[in-house]
């Protein structure tokens, strides 16, 4: 026997054979493949059609990322100079902070070692008297 019509994958309704789209949900039918130039892409969550620079799923509502590789690949290499940077700056405030400490500690004991023979140059002074 010949086909004559196409059960539509989605909303089960029978389709002549000659459609590409289902007649009453709009979808693809499954001997056609969605033309590139629609515009249109399927959410990886749900599979229901969206546009293509959809952010969210009208559907499920989960967010859609970029299938796209090279958009991917950019989105981690800026993610990683980013990040790269931010521990950067971070190490090299939490180091220089701690340069600080260590100055502010290695001043303190010159002005005590200071003050104590300035003391001692005073007390001979006086004996001397």
């Amino acid at each position: 026997p010949i086909a004559t019509s196409v059960t539509c994958g989605k909303c089960g309704t029978v389709n002549a054979l000659h459609r590409k789209k289902c007649k009453e949900c709009d979808d693809y039918l499954h001997q056609y493949k969605a033309p590139e130039h629609t515009g249109q892409a399927k959410c990886p969550n749900c599979s229901e059609r969206v546009a293509a620079d959809a952010t969210l799923c009208p559907a499920c509502k989960n967010p859609i990322y970029s299938q796209n590789k090279q958009t991917n690949a950019l989105i981690a290499v800026v993610m990683f100079f980013v990040m790269f940077i931010g521990l950067y700056y971070f190490f090299t405030a939490f180091t220089e902070h701690e340069a600080d400490r260590q100055m502010q500690k290695y001043q303190k004991q010159a002005d005590q070692e200071y003050n104590r023979m300035m003391k001692n140059i005073q007390r001979d002074l006086d004996q001397l008297k």
